[in-house]
């Protein structure tokens, strides 16, 4: 089962970190990664690039935990070492599962079926990978 659903994570999250364009352009977003028109007025060129580069280690952090599990599923799960990673990614999967339930403003989703849609999904998604990499540590 871990296997599989290592196979799926890695799969998800490796397409959650290319897939940011898609992401960003379902929520009305004007550039891939963030709109600049929603922040250039008030907001300094040095909070627009700090904003830009966060985007940017946020994909490339989901890209390579997707590799990371693509490659190394089996270290993940029989070694300590292993188990400890996937503690820590419990973890952090966990705490960004929290951040889509007190995280977000219900203003963002709530009445709009689309936004819904895709809150709904991915809270679907960061409670699955939240699980899988639990379990992974508890084996």
């Amino acid at each position: 089962m871990v296997g599989q659903g290592s196979e799926t994570i890695s799969k998800s999250v490796l397409s959650l970190a290319c897939g940011r364009s898609l992401v960003s352009k379902v929520g009305n977003l004007k550039r891939a990664d963030i709109s600049i028109a929603k922040f250039s007025k008030g907001t300094s060129i040095v909070n627009r690039e700090m904003i830009y580069i966060h985007t940017f280690f946020i994909a490339l952090t989901l890209f390579l935990v997707g590799l990371l599990c693509l490659t190394s599923a089996t270290g993940l799960i029989s070694t300590t070492f292993g188990k400890r990673v996937s503690l820590g990614l419990g973890i952090f999967f966990l705490l960004r599962l929290l951040v889509q339930f007190f995280g977000f403003s219900s203003k963002t989703w709530k009445g709009k079926a689309l936004e819904t849609t895709v809150h709904v999904l991915f809270s679907i998604f960061w409670t699955y990978v939240t699980g899988i990499f639990i379990f992974a540590y508890t084996l």
